[in-house]
């Protein structure tokens, strides 16, 4: 039986260039994502996501500029 790759994050569309974070009027954290250009060199549309607290904030952090999946498996 062939092995299965691993299922990519849905939802995750491109990767983050550059992200911006400013506090929301009700409290908690809105996080802008400058997108890098897809494959063929195409520009890619800023995604906005609101943070409800400070640790969202963090693992959405984590989740865009922490190790990739393939650097923690080598560990």
């Amino acid at each position: 039986m062939a092995e299965k790759k691993p299922e990519k994050k849905k939802g995750k569309k491109g990767k983050t260039k550059s992200m911006h974070v400013r506090k929301a009027d009700s409290g908690g954290f809105i996080a802008n994502h400058q997108m890098q250009p897809d494959d063929a060199g195409m520009a890619q549309p800023d995604q906005e996501h609101i943070l409800q607290d400070l640790p969202q904030l963090q693992q959405h952090m984590a989740d865009h500029f922490g190790p990739e999946e393939e650097e923690q498996e080598g560990k």
